[in-house]
């Protein structure tokens, strides 16, 4: 496995990128995006999905060092897309993944590309309004990282919407019951929305980073959706 640093260039920005290379030919991509914190946390599951044959590639989104532009939480899905255009252009399925704030934008994404085979998204939210009305330090820390949230963003960020959008493709929703950040229950409400095709992943122990908690259930289920848990991969 290799890391490649790439540079993607998006309107008004250019996106801080990394590619976890397979040493040999790859059979999928994944787009990993962080979240409202800015730090990339799960660089784990990217090496070893890599291992298994997937192209993962993760990337600072615009405003967040060493990104540039100005931090727009309406462009999060766009810039996603624009990160999965380079591993489409290499003839790959791409899937989308993400933490938090970042997997609540990875199912945004997944339900505007009709070609992406499906998602997995570790403590997402489940709309901007339920994220700020149960967790008060939320409107505070989007607040200085964002400035007036807008419309458009309330409306990128409604992952309930999006994943009625999908169309029985295939997700994953994982939650820790400890999350102090993203309730549980945000977790729940997702994977009822998403129905039968959406499998949901309920933790007894882990932060919102699940920097505290036993990260194989996590790894076995992302596998297994990507198709990786079987022997040669897809």
């Amino acid at each position: 496995m290799r890391r490649v640093p790439l540079s993607i260039s998006v309107p008004s920005a250019v996106l801080d990128a990394l590619l976890f290379e397979p040493e040999g030919a790859s059979s999928l991509g994944v787009v990993f995006s962080h979240g409202w914190g800015g730090s990339h946390r799960f660089d784990d599951l990217l090496e070893r999905l890599a291992g298994k044959g997937a192209a993962c590639l993760r990337f600072f989104q615009r405003g967040f060092p060493p990104s540039t532009g100005a931090p727009d939480l309406a462009r999060w899905p766009d810039d996603i897309l624009a990160a999965a255009g380079v591993l489409e252009r290499r003839g790959l399925p791409v899937w989308f993944g993400g933490q938090s704030t970042g997997a609540t934008m990875a199912i945004a994404a997944c339900a505007r590309l009709p070609s992406t085979p499906g998602f997995f998204a570790i403590a997402p939210f489940a709309s901007l309004p339920e994220i700020l009305r149960d967790n008060p330090d939320a409107r505070i820390a989007l607040a200085r990282r964002f400035g007036t949230l807008s419309k458009e963003a309330e409306e990128a960020s409604d992952a309930r919407t999006h994943l009625a959008r999908l169309a029985g493709r295939p997700g994953l929703i994982v939650s820790s019951r400890a999350d102090d950040t993203v309730p549980f229950a945000h977790g729940e409400a997702l994977a009822k929305a998403g129905g039968p095709s959406v499998r949901f992943l309920p933790l007894d122990r882990g932060n919102h980073v699940l920097s505290d908690a036993d990260r194989s259930p996590l790894f076995s289920a992302v596998e297994s959706l990507l198709g990786l848990a079987r022997p040669g991969g897809m």
